[in-house]
């Protein structure tokens, strides 16, 4: 949502952010909704996403590129 420049704004929420299991590949960040029209607008075309987790807690950073 950082990336996006949109907070809770603009009718984007988490459920329109997916960062998928790829099965040990690199993350590939995937949205739908507001979320991929708001990308879209800002001429999103690269995204940099890492994410890490352990036992009960998960964190994902993306970083876009326009």
């Amino acid at each position: 949502m950082k990336a996006l420049g949109t907070g809770w704004a603009q009718g984007v929420t988490f459920t329109q952010i997916a960062l998928p299991s790829g099965g040990g590949l690199r993350p590939v960040l995937e949205l739908t909704g507001q979320a991929a029209q708001v990308a879209a607008g800002l001429g999103a075309n690269r995204w940099h996403a890492s994410i890490s987790h352990s036992d009960g807690t998960a964190v994902a950073v993306v970083v876009l590129e326009s």
